[in-house]
């Protein structure tokens, strides 16, 4: 795991979900965002985890809650 992926992880899925948005925005890094997605997404684990699910959420909120995501319209309410 690279030290740029640690960071991500070590902030939390808040912070982290926050810290990842800002670099793909600043450097269109989207290796960074690959090689989390990955960790998180690993077939490996349960899909249902809810650790996982809590991190999926952040990031498809880009560190907001997501229900305030979801409440302010940002997103498709039919997927939901």
């Amino acid at each position: 795991m690279s030290n740029e992926v640690e960071t991500v992880f070590k902030k939390g899925k808040k912070q982290g979900s926050i810290y990842l948005a800002n670099e793909y925005l600043k450097s269109n890094n989207q290796k960074l965002i690959n090689q989390v997605l990955d960790i998180i997404l690993n077939p490996q684990k349960d899909m249902s985890d809810p650790d996982t699910l809590e991190w999926l959420k952040f990031l498809i909120a880009s560190g907001n809650h997501f229900q305030d995501f979801h409440k302010e319209g940002n997103c498709d309410r039919s997927v939901f």
